[in-house]
Order: C-alpha cells, then structure tokens, then sequence
C-alpha cells in the first residue's frame, strides 16, 4: 500500500473511463478542483499511521460514484480504492474532532465560485426541515419526532437544512440534526426510561467539534438556523432573499433577517393569532384578508390564474407587506410575508416558488444519497454520513448545471452505469490475469515480459496499458 495516494485516486478512476463519458469526468474534475488536501479537518495524521485522513475522506466523499446501496457495498468500494478494512472508515467517521461543517463550507464556495452566478440579486437562501428515520434506540440522541407529513411520531432525528439556489441550480450549504423532547414529561423524547438508558454515549473533549454538534442537538431550530444564515454571509455566499415556510416565520426571524445589510425574508404566513398592525388596528391575517376583500382590493393576476390583495402593515412594529393569494372565487386564501415592500404579488410568488427546491434535494438525496442510510450508534459517524451525502449532492448538482443533463436523476443514472462498467471490467481483468499467469508459466516466461510482447501488438496497445494502468494502481 503507497502513502499519500490522495493526488493518484482521482487521476487512476478518471484514466479508465473514455473522453465521451462526461458525466463521471465532470465530476472527477469538480473534486480535482476542490483542493480537498488543503482543508482544515481538525484532526492531524498520526506518525505511524498508514493511511492518510484526507485519503480516506477522498475516497468516502467518491463512494456515491459506486452506486452503494448497502453499507457492505461501500465498504467493499472501500477497501478496492484505498486498499482499507472497514475500521478504518469507522475510526473516521467516529471521530469527534473532524470539522465536517468546515469541510461543508469551504467546498460549497468553491462550487458556487465554478457556477459564474449572473444574477446575484436574486439569489436566494432556503431554510427547512426534514424527517430523518432511524430504526434502533440506541443510537446516541435519536427520538421521537413529530412528522407533519406522516402526521404521527417516527423514530430518528429532524434535520435541518439550509440550501442555496439562483434561477439554475440548488446546494445544501448547511445542516443540523435535532432531536424533540416532546411534551410528555413520563417519557422525554418520547422514550421509555430503558431505551433512553439503553442509549449509546461516549466522552468527547468540550472543545471539539462533536460536542458543538451535540449541544446543536437541542437547540432551537430558529436559533440553528439563524446560525446558519450568518455563517453563509460570513462565507460571502450571495444572497438577496431567505425563504422559509410558516413553522420559521416569526417576529425574530423577520427582526433578524433585516438585520443583516441588504438582505429580505420571504415565507408563507398562518391564518393564526398573530396580530398585524393595519390603520391603527390589530387585526389577525384572516381578519384583515376577509376586510380588504370586501372593499374590492384583490385583483387578478392573469399569469397566476389568480386572485391577490397586497397590503402594508407592520408586525411587532417592524413593517412588511403582506400578499394573499387565492386560486379560484371559493378556495381558501394563503399568504406570503415579506419585508421587500417593493416586491410585486408576480415576483414575490415566483421567488417563493423556488421553495420547492429544497424540497425536491431531500427526495433526491434520499433516493440517490442514502440520507436516510447510516444505522451507526454514534452521533458523531450520523454527522459524517450526512456531511458526505451532502457534498456527494451538491457535486453532482453542479455537475449537472456544467454538462445540461435535465434532471439530477438523469446525471445519476449516468454515472452508476459508468460505474457498474468500471466494476465489471476489474472482474474481467482479474480473470485475464490468473490466465495470462498460466500461459507465461506454460511457455516459461516471466509475467512482465509475456505483457510487453502483448502490448506491441499493433492498435491494442493504448487498451492494454489503460487496464494494466488501472489494475496496477488498485493493487499498489
């Protein structure tokens, strides 16, 4: 096994494949160009040790290439790329000292530096949240948390995401996991005192990242995710509008948002209890809505096929602007919030509607990334597989804007095809060595001189030496 193979992993996958397959080689150069070995990941090598960190954060980071379905697969990728066992790759994902957020950052700059953005004025943040099942109690932190789309309780962890997206492309900049106490006090987070005791722990140094990400457990979703927004402005990530629907809409939220220089929220309102000021009264978003109605103010807006009344009013005496939409004379109205008050109902609808974005990424990083996939007890190895996952995401979402392939799913399939080619032909090439040993021992020859004579033979020779070339670097 070579040293510091993390400069020959890239060069020895992308060398077998031809130049016409240029989905996988897009994103072989995209992780090329990101100058992984560079990164701060808080942890150092060991003198002795026999494989560097960052080789083996290269290579989890080229494991979705493999199309792994199954941990056993992964680990099996693993151990063909990097010549490892799988305690190699679980000492590193349960590791509390690895930066995964800075690891996160510092490549979706990058990426976004590689989109060339044209319009940076309408760029926008996504803030929203996720289910993310689990199947074990003793798994460190999971609990009961309350799906809104199942409408019952599920064992795992909600994740909390912050995503990025112009009018072509969409990354997930940042993310949290939480998990919910729930609100009866016999059973917190919704456990019985033998699956809560049952639970794994370990000890982690105050300081390191792991215990950041442990106390981020039980943190507001609204203050872990106005953390996340301000990093993204430390980070110089451009950003006009933050869009988030009504469960993160609230009188912070919109006071913080316009804090920040330039920047707007933009999220759907409740028909709740909240008060609006509106001509010296308090009135509820339903109240003022059925008012404003009355008077004739809704108006129809002929490329919505829809109904709008837009109105200033202040809440918390900060002021906004309120659109409420209805799709037809009887259908129930909804309404956005705003701080722009120079936003029109067309815009503001059309910015919202970039929303769906962050929406369809966790569809497809469940379905193509295994968001859902790692069943490891340490919460410190379920930050890894999401931060892995992530990158894994984004990569191929940038990859996808570079080549034009229309769906991200398209690109995938794309790749697992090149991938399930690559794997074959090692197969095919292991036979033809055991054969090609055999023929040199029959004609008493060495194994290297019976390949140089095959070589020169004629126009086979650039087909022999990108096999050899490959198989030499596997089995170096």
């Amino acid at each position: 096994m070579l040293r510091n193979k993390s400069t020959k992993l890239l060069s020895e996958i992308a060398d077998f494949f031809t130049s016409d397959q240029k989905a996988i080689r897009k994103i072989l150069e995209l992780y090329r160009t990101m100058g992984i070995s560079s990164f701060h990941i808080g942890v150092n090598d060991r003198p002795q040790g026999v494989y560097r960190r960052m080789d083996v954060l290269l290579t989890l980071l080229l494991s979705p290439l493999a199309n792994t379905n199954e941990s056993g697969n992964t680990l099996e990728w693993f151990k063909k790329t990097l010549d490892a066992e799988k305690d190699v790759i679980y000492r590193f994902m349960n590791d509390c000292r690895l930066r995964w957020r800075t690891i996160v950052d510092g490549i979706n700059c990058k990426l976004i530096g590689c989109m060339n953005v044209s319009k940076p004025t309408d760029t926008c943040l996504i803030l929203d949240d996720t289910d993310l099942k689990k199947t074990g109690f003793k798994m460190e932190l999971v609990s009961r948390v309350w799906s809104h789309v199942d409408n019952r309780a599920l064992l795992g962890f909600k994740g909390l995401f912050l995503g990025w997206c112009d009018d072509k492309s969409f990354l997930a900049l940042d993310f949290s996991l939480h998990r919910e106490a729930g609100k009866n006090e016999k059973f917190p987070f919704g456990l019985k005192p033998q699956q809560a005791k049952s639970q794994f722990h370990k000890e982690r140094p105050s300081k390191s990242a792991g215990s950041k990400r442990i106390k981020e457990a039980d943190m507001k979703k609204t203050d872990t995710g106005m953390s996340m927004i301000s990093r993204a402005l430390f980070r110089g990530v451009p950003f006009r509008y933050v869009l988030m629907d009504s469960w993160f809409v609230s009188g912070k939220m919109i006071k913080f948002v316009l804090g920040l220089p330039g920047k707007h929220l933009l999220g759907m309102g409740k028909m709740g209890t909240t008060k609006y000021g509106f001509q010296n009264r308090e009135l509820t978003a339903k109240d003022l809505c059925d008012r404003l109605s009355r008077k004739g103010k809704a108006k129809r807006i002929r490329k919505l096929n829809m109904r709008c009344i837009q109105v200033n009013v202040t809440v918390q005496e900060v002021p906004v602007c309120l659109f409420f939409y209805r799709n037809t004379g009887k259908g129930p109205w909804h309404f956005l919030v705003s701080t722009d008050r120079d936003l029109t109902p067309m815009k503001a609808y059309q910015l919202y509607a970039r929303r769906w974005n962050i929406e369809i990424c966790f569809r497809e990083m469940k379905q193509h990334f295994h968001l859902n996939g790692c069943q490891s007890r340490d919460f410190d190895a379920q930050i890894a597989h999401v931060s892995v996952a992530l990158i894994a995401y984004n990569m191929f979402s940038t990859a996808k804007r570079l080549t034009n392939y229309e769906t991200l799913g398209e690109l995938f399939r794309e790749v697992a095809s090149q991938m399930a080619e690559l794997t074959l032909s090692e197969r095919i090439w292991m036979v033809i060595v055991e054969l090609l040993q055999f023929v040199a021992d029959l004609i008493d020859t060495d194994f290297a001189s019976l390949i140089q004579s095959l070589m020169q033979k004629g126009d086979q020779q650039s087909k022999w030496m990108r096999i050899i070339n490959f198989s030499n670097a596997n089995a170096a």
